[in-house]
């Protein structure tokens, strides 16, 4: 702001006038793009057309109200919200908006299809609301009568032999150690640099790694990014860098944060992660994405290729038991937790909210502590005098 100032000699008066510079433009909006806009896009659309059409500003507003969620919250939601629409189709039945009858008749289909539990039908709910609600609708399922289909379902609901969730195993840190030495010879190799299935070998060790390293986040795995040439991983000097674009327990809009692993003293990883980076550019905004993939992108690919991976390295479970992209989270709690890095720090650097105790169940409290557990996390314990360990837990 700059302030002119004039006297005018006649009246002896001292006139003030007060120049407002433009501001800087900080920020600017992306173009719209088809992947990030809500499953229920067309919807508001059409609900708000008198908006768009009425000044560019209402245009723009339309596209803010289409992209509100997270890039991973719109495929999730873009299925499960297809699965319902299908369902009302085949059935005759209105999709938007639905009734109670609607949603009830869909939670029974889901309970007896058998392809999910009631723990993960939520998020089956929650596009359905959450549809509704944006295009001015009322949520249609929620209320007694849809808690009580839930507790039913919960009730009636038994697991097919050999698939129960706690024959899952947390990953002991040995498995990725040897990992880790797996994907030194493969870059010691060096035939990644031009060969697309060696190349490929070479991602599915390192990306399990890497979301190992960071507790098992899934901004770190199959959701970690490169947006505007910005990868959310990456390497400066010795140290592996994470941006945290989302994270629980804080307020919204409030500042992003960075989380650094030191990797000065653990040069192999550097090393297979440098080298990774270097030669392969993330295509279609996942960073661990190759151009060989399958259009799918979602939660199962980690999985996929931990499976490739244990098999490489000659890693099986106990009889009965299985490994899954979800001990990867289990496998570094338990570690960590066992060479006496406290919660706190395991919440913060994995990304469990603020209090939240749901980062117990992930901890296997009869875990000892191992050298290969000190490898990995021995960097965040904190005020701790020597440990001596043996060999493995």
């Amino acid at each position: 702001m700059d302030t002119l100032i004039s006297r005018l000699d006649s009246s002896n008066v001292t006139v003030r006038r007060t120049f407002r510079r433009p501001p800087s433009v900080k920020y600017t909006l992306a173009p719209l793009d088809s992947a990030t806009q809500v499953p229920w896009a067309a919807a508001i659309r059409a609900q708000y057309k008198s908006l768009a059409e009425s000044s560019s500003e209402g245009g723009i507003a339309v596209g803010l109200l289409s992209t509100g969620l997270a890039r991973q919250t719109v495929q999730s939601y873009d299925s499960k919200l297809n699965k319902f629409f299908s369902f009302c189709a085949g059935l005759g039945l209105c999709a938007m908006p639905a009734v109670l009858y609607t949603v009830l008749r869909y939670i029974a289909h889901l309970a007896s299809s058998g392809t999910i539990s009631v723990e993960n039908v939520q998020p089956y709910l929650s596009c359905i609301n959450t549809a509704h609600v944006a295009v001015g609708l009322n949520p249609p399922a929620l209320g007694p009568a849809v808690e009580q289909a839930r507790k039913g379902w919960r009730q009636r609901q038994i697991s097919v032999a050999g698939t129960e969730k706690d024959k899952r195993l947390p990953l002991p840190a040995h498995a990725v150690r040897g990992m880790v030495r797996r994907a030194s010879a493969l870059v010691a190799q060096g035939t990644y640099k031009h060969d697309a299935a060696a190349l490929g070998e070479l991602r599915d060790v390192v990306a399990p790694i890497v979301t190992y390293l960071y507790f098992g986040r899934s901004d770190t795995g199959h959701a970690a990014e490169v947006l505007d040439d910005f990868a959310d991983l990456q390497v400066h000097g010795t140290d592996l860098v994470f941006y945290e674009r989302r994270f629980k327990g804080t307020a919204a809009g409030a500042d992003k944060r960075t989380r650094t692993f030191p990797l000065s003293t653990r040069p192999e990883i550097l090393q297979i992660v440098s080298a990774f980076l270097a030669v392969a550019p993330a295509t279609s905004g996942y960073l661990w994405r190759l151009p060989k993939d399958a259009r799918k992108w979602n939660a199962t690919v980690i999985d996929d290729m931990l499976q490739r991976v244990l098999l490489l390295v000659g890693v099986t479970p106990p009889a009965g038991y299985v490994y899954t992209s979800h001990s990867l989270r289990s496998g570094a709690a338990s570690g960590a937790f066992s060479i006496g890095v406290d919660i706190l720090r395991i919440c913060d650097c994995g990304g469990w909210a603020q209090g939240s105790s749901a980062v117990y169940s992930y901890i296997d409290l009869s875990w000892a502590p191992s050298p290969d557990a000190i490898y990995f996390f021995g960097h965040l314990r904190h005020n701790a005098g020597p440990l001596i360990v043996g060999n493995h837990p």
